[in-house]
């Protein structure tokens, strides 16, 4: 098994996990690798604004889960692989069809002292969908489960009303992390929210509203302690200032960089950006319940009305895609026959007319620095709402009062969202909020809901792959929410965290944010000041390069394992996990490592970190676009 020694790096991305589980897998923060390279034991985070809940299973924003999923651990986690490992639980099995069952691990404590066994495990989850707990904001997420026995400390049995493959999944996601039933009967909800205790690498140690989050390693903590000693958050509600905090030094890591800026701080010589697609949407909630968004035929108008591809090209430099429904590209049951969302004024015109609409006001609420360019996307899909006689309002709003409204699901009429794809499935998307009960439940479909329910517990993907086809069609007619833009978001130093302190995190970047193991933080754009880990290492001889390298090569949304064997003079022979065998030379070409294959030709990069060795290789040539691939030294 793995070292589980708590890295920064591992630390810091923990947020992620899931999606976690994103985004519980092992994800937070994609940060920690520069403090290591200062030997700096303290980080500072800045955020848009500043965390409303402390509670997990109040806590579904990323602002929130990028602290909640430091605090709390998970039975299962999803790691940079795309795989489940174990977390909180070493094993799980299926027993039969409906039941489940996980041994935990030995002598895992909580933050004060204790032991954490399976009477904790089945009152957290019992917790998220007890209809006593009404604040509940992941009520929808194990549904699914009929009952929960604890025959032994370290034993959980979880039986669910039909077959669920997915459960294990679930449980490494928001919803999932695990908290003290007997800590939280002796203080209450609202000291449990001002003062939680967790399992994870860190531990709380104070908050002072809008100011500062202090969260302190635990010495303890069953994976190793944390090479780290302190995470500061710290929110910063201007964009601008955000920047200037990071330029300075005065923080190490910013969350929601607009596109445009991050050009800005690529050029910065202390800070790198790495772009990957989001493994969700950003769209735009609707209170369905409200005149005249109660009209499908009004959210079609405003949905017409909006030019995806002006936002995605001058607001987004071109970093992101038009969605074509609610199922974010990469996830299964994505079709990719169906065509990017429409934008046709003049259909938007003819549907108001066939609403009768009378100018009734259609606010956008916006919180800067929740999601990137929220505000200029705003003032732009306003702007094109007035261009077809829409009367459209932006209002600006704090986190905390975003928060309130999401809970007590009293938005005025649209409001930005990021959903992320929790099970790389829409089932871990769609139906996950807009189930009855569900967070963004303000409509209802008796057909959509039948599928939806009907849907997660099949395992015939056939009859799922129709049902989610046949649910888009039905979304798409009443416009739940509005999807606008899937983003590419950026990260920095060196890529995504790495969840796995042995693995080789420029190994598996793009896997893991389409695998939802990053899912939360993919719905941040994380920049770090520090100096970069991966420093390029000139390539004199090709000698430096012969041996075994393994790797992932990636061309599109498709990646395969790779086995590469270079010779003394830079031959090569590289197979796959799909048996195919490519065979090619490495060579230099004006100082600069090259190489040629029969069935491509491009440049190759060799960069040095933590003692480990990776090489990169990127063809060129238009078939070859968006391919590459990636090694690690076999030593």
């Amino acid at each position: 098994m793995a070292s589980m020694d708590v890295t920064r790096r591992t630390l810091l991305s923990r947020a992620a996990g899931l999606i976690g589980g994103g985004l519980v897998a092992e994800a937070l923060l994609p940060r920690a690798a520069a403090a290591q390279a200062t030997g700096k034991t303290e980080l500072i985070v800045s955020q848009g604004g500043d965390i409303t809940h402390l509670d997990p299973h109040l806590a579904t924003t990323t602002t929130n889960v990028t602290v909640t999923f430091n605090l709390f651990d998970h039975l299962v986690s999803r790691h940079h692989d795309g795989k489940l490992h174990p977390s909180l639980a070493t094993e799980w099995k299926l027993v039969n069809p409906t039941l489940w069952q996980f041994k935990l691990r030995r002598g895992v404590t909580f933050h004060n002292g204790d032991p954490l066994t399976s009477a904790d495990v089945k009152f957290s989850i019992e917790r998220t969908y007890d209809p006593d707990f009404k604040l509940s904001m992941v009520r929808t997420i194990f549904t699914t489960v009929d009952r929960i026995e604890t025959p032994d400390p370290l034993v959980v049995n979880v039986y669910t009303k039909q077959p669920d493959p997915l459960l294990p999944a679930r449980l490494a996601f928001y919803g999932g992390q695990i908290i003290p039933r007997k800590y939280y009967a002796a203080v209450g909800p609202e000291q449990f929210n001002a003062r939680p205790i967790g399992s994870g690498p860190l531990r709380f140690v104070s908050w002072v509203k809008d100011d500062r989050l202090v969260l302190q390693a635990s010495g303890d903590y069953w994976g190793g302690k944390p090479n780290v000693d302190r995470v500061v958050f710290r929110p910063i509600p201007e964009t601008a200032a955000r920047i200037a905090a990071l330029l300075k030094g005065e923080v190490d890591i910013i969350f929601y960089l607009p596109p445009d800026h991050a050009d800005q701080v690529a050029r910065h010589p202390s800070t790198k950006v790495e772009d990957v697609l989001f493994a969700g949407l950003v769209v735009l909630g609707v209170n369905s319940k409200r005149t005249p968004l109660d009209n499908p035929l009004m959210k079609q108008a405003l949905s017409l009305a909006i030019d995806r591809d002006a936002i995605v090209k001058e607001l987004w430099h071109g970093r992101g895609i038009v969605p074509n429904g609610p199922i974010a590209k990469g996830d299964s049951h994505y079709d990719d026959t169906r065509p990017p969302l429409r934008y046709d004024p003049s259909l938007a015109r003819q549907r108001l007319k066939e609403v009768g609409y009378k100018g009734d006001e259609v606010v956008v609420e916006a919180v800067d620095g929740h999601i990137a360019n929220a505000k200029a996307m705003s003032e732009a899909i306003v702007s094109m709402w007035r261009d077809v006689g829409i009367n459209g309002k932006v209002e600006m709003i704090e986190m905390s009062v975003r928060a309130q409204k999401s809970r007590q699901k009293s938005f005025k009429g649209t409001w930005w969202s990021d959903p992320a794809s929790t099970l790389s499935d829409p089932d871990g998307m769609m139906w996950r909020l807009l189930a009855p009960g569900a967070a963004m439940d303000y409509w209802r479909d008796p057909r959509f809901d039948d599928l939806g329910a009907t849907a997660r517990f099949s395992v015939d993907e056939k009859f799922r792959d129709q049902a989610y086809r046949e649910m888009t069609r039905i979304f798409l007619e009443h416009l739940p929410w509005i999807p606008v833009i899937q983003p590419i978001q950026s990260y920095g130093p060196g890529g995504a965290p790495e969840l796995q302190p042995e693995a080789p995190p420029r190994m598996r970047r793009s896997a893991m944010m389409r695998a939802n193991v990053v899912l939360l933080l993919a719905a941040a754009l994380v920049v770090s000041a520090a100096a970069a880990l991966t420093g390029e290492k000139q390539i004199v001889d090709l000698k430096e390069i012969a041996g075994t390298w393994q790797g992932w090569a990636t061309v599109g949304t498709t990646e395969s394992r790779v086995t590469m064997v270079i010779r003394e003079d830079g031959s090569y022979e590289a197979s796959s996990q799909t048996g195919s065998l490519t065979v090619g030379k490495y060579y230099l070409q004006g100082g600069k490592l090259r190489y040629r294959s029969s069935r491509s030709e491009g440049a190759a990069t060799v960069s040095e970190e933590h003692g480990k060795t990776y090489l990169t290789v990127i063809p060129e040539g238009p078939s070859y676009e968006t391919g590459k691939t990636e090694y690690e030294r076999v030593k």
